[in-house]
């Protein structure tokens, strides 16, 4: 089940649009932007990849960035941060022999 969705600018981290779909997850956006934008930095910086799935006890959070502003070298970047239920993931949308994996 998604509980809330969040796209903010990937440079400031500040939130253009929230939509909580549930009460369960109503913590202070900007607060959550901030971290999970420095853990993508921290993660780019160390890794060379931004995070793109965290799994916490009680829900995960999917990040999709805009790969297209990176690539343009855009000024401002989107993130969406998905807030969903762990068990949304579990359940695979595709079949690995599909891909020959």
């Amino acid at each position: 089940m998604l509980h809330n969705l969040l796209i903010i600018s990937g440079r400031g981290s500040i939130v253009l649009f929230r939509k909580s779909l549930t009460k369960a997850l109503n913590q202070a956006p900007n607060l959550v932007a901030g971290l999970l934008t420095a853990v993508i930095k921290l993660s780019t910086k160390h890794v060379g990849l931004p995070v793109s799935y965290l799994e916490l006890e009680q829900f995960a959070i999917s990040v999709v960035e805009d790969t297209a502003a990176h690539a343009e070298g855009a000024a401002q970047v989107l993130r969406c941060l998905c807030f969903h239920d762990v068990d949304d993931v579990r359940t695979p949308l595709y079949s690995k022999t599909q891909f020959g994996l």
